[in-house]
């Protein structure tokens, strides 16, 4: 019976052994399937900051409002500096407060504390 064990365990051996050569000759060697036998390429270079589409009028920019860090906002100060900033939309942003991260390059974002003073004025 021991015989018999070592034979069927030679058998199988022997039966997966190819299937074992195309699986590993499949693969790609960083670890992942490119679906094609073309060289694997570098990645793309990483995104930089989105700029301003062709032909913006309302592009924002922070350096002309940033004197209102520490004032109280209010919505004329607001106004005021989507104005001076050069943007068409103003964004105040409250502690804890959920908010999108995507860039708009027309908009201005005052971030203000819990007693509503104002501690950062960016862009984006």
């Amino acid at each position: 019976m021991t015989m018999r064990h070592g034979l069927a365990y030679r058998r199988t051996t022997l039966l997966a052994a190819p299937w074992l050569l195309v699986l590993c000759s499949c693969s790609n060697p960083t670890g992942g399937s490119t679906g094609s036998n073309a060289p694997a390429t570098t990645p793309p270079a990483a995104p930089t900051a989105p700029m301003a589409p062709a032909g913006a009028e309302k592009a924002c920019q922070g350096e002309p409002v940033q004197y209102v860090v520490g004032s109280q906002y209010t919505p004329e100060l607001g106004d005021k500096v989507r104005e001076l900033s050069g943007s068409t939309v103003v964004r105040v942003l409250h502690p804890g407060e959920v908010v999108t991260m995507e860039f708009r390059f027309d908009r201005v974002s005052i971030t203000v504390d819990a007693t509503g003073v104002i501690t950062q004025v960016t862009c984006g």
